[in-house]
């Protein structure tokens, strides 16, 4: 499971993974991933948003321009952020309590990338993309992406940002229907974080481009909730990717419908698009 603020950072609420060689010590029962919360290293990490950026936006090496600081300054973050003895999670929190928690594992020969939306009400965590070899998303539309980036909640732990909120979540993006303007908008972003002015637009175009096929996104029929007789309202999307975990299924499973409505604001749902 993910971990929650108000939690200690044990075993049960880590992460989603699942530990079961008999011959790994990682994969003890006993084991507890040495999992922390990392917004420091968006900051005081040299080449954090280079080696983020670049695996994402350019995932087979075709732009080396795209490598402005250099492989040397890359490969350090990378070995950072891929510490076996230090797990980060770096917190996007959002409306009404909810937050996105971006997870790296770090176990040997197994790096993965895990975005899971949290509350402390909910007793599971909502499951956007994860990236780890069996690749699972997208996990977010355009829309959801830009209102959740636009509204940090400010009283709450984690990354404030906009900038920074949009390109943490970009990988989980995969949408069809992207507005012309996103483009502009992501290239914003990327000078905002220091990528320079003369590969800033060729890099939105290749995070906007993402790692999922495209990607059509609905609002489902309503249907009952949990078995019962009352009707969830249909204001949180679904998309058509076989892939996804939100393909035709909701976000949140196992909430309230009160619960279920105040995701839907903090998503955005009665926002307009733009």
């Amino acid at each position: 499971m993910p971990i929650r603020d108000d939690q200690s950072l044990g075993a049960d609420d880590a992460c989603s993974w699942d530990y079961r060689d008999e011959d790994d010590p990682y994969e003890d029962d006993d084991f507890e991933p040495p999992v922390s919360f990392a917004e420091d290293l968006v900051a005081s990490l040299p080449g954090f948003w280079a080696n983020h950026l670049n695996y994402f936006a350019d995932p087979r090496a075709c732009h080396p321009e795209f490598h402005w600081l250099g492989l040397d300054v890359e490969d350090a973050a990378e070995s950072a952020l891929r510490d076996g003895d230090r797990w980060p999670v770096i917190r996007v929190p959002f409306g009404g309590g909810h937050s996105v928690q971006v997870h790296w594992g770090n176990m040997p020969g197994e790096a993965t990338m895990d975005w899971l939306v949290v509350h402390a009400d909910w007793h599971q965590y909502g499951f956007l993309a994860t990236l780890d070899g069996h690749n699972a998303g997208p996990g977010l539309a355009w829309r959801e992406l830009l209102h959740i980036a636009r509204t940090p909640d400010l009283a709450a732990e984690g990354l404030h940002d906009p900038h920074e909120r949009l390109l943490l979540l970009i990988p989980a993006l995969g949408d069809s229907e992207v507005p012309d303007e996103a483009a502009g908008i992501v290239t914003e972003a990327l000078r905002h974080v220091g990528v320079p002015e003369v590969i800033a637009p060729a890099m939105a175009e290749g995070l906007l481009v993402g790692a999922w096929q495209p990607t059509t996104w609905r609002v489902p029929e309503p249907s009952a909730v949990s078995g019962g007789t009352a009707e969830a309202p249909p204001a949180i999307l679904v998309c058509d990717t076989r892939r996804s975990a939100r393909n035709g299924i909701a976000l949140a499973l196992g909430v309230s419908r009160e619960q279920h409505l105040a995701l839907a604001a903090a998503l955005g749902m009665s926002v307009p698009v733009g």
